[in-house]
């Protein structure tokens, strides 16, 4: 059975702190990692979240100890907004979207395609 699962985008604080919202669901139905990866498809207009190691240069880590209430939690990376920024040239940078995404439990990740975007 796949799971669907939701993740906010908000680029409205492109100029200074950029941020994007993400529900915990997808996070923990990875396992709880200690780091996750940010993986972008512009050919497919999908991301995935996959399960990540301190090794990694480009994995986020997820304090758990510090993320309490509330069922989301902000990352902060420019680079991440701007690259699906680039998927989504229709987005209004001034709006906050919303993707579905599902997971895939062989491959520790959550996948989102950006046409399942919708503005809230």
């Amino acid at each position: 059975m796949t799971r669907i699962l939701r993740i906010c985008a908000d680029e409205r604080r492109l100029e200074s702190c950029v941020s994007f919202a993400c529900f915990f669901q997808p996070f923990r139905a990875i396992g709880k990692p200690e780091y996750i990866q940010f993986l972008i498809d512009p050919g497919q207009r999908a991301f995935a979240i996959t399960r990540s190691d301190k090794a990694d240069l480009l994995a986020h880590p997820l304090h758990w100890s510090r993320l309490t209430g509330g069922p989301s939690f902000e990352l902060h990376s420019k680079s991440l907004v701007n690259s699906l920024l680039g998927l989504c040239e229709h987005w209004q940078s001034d709006r906050t979207y919303r993707i579905s995404g599902a997971i895939a439990p062989h491959e520790d990740a959550a996948v989102f395609h950006v046409e399942n975007a919708i503005m809230v």
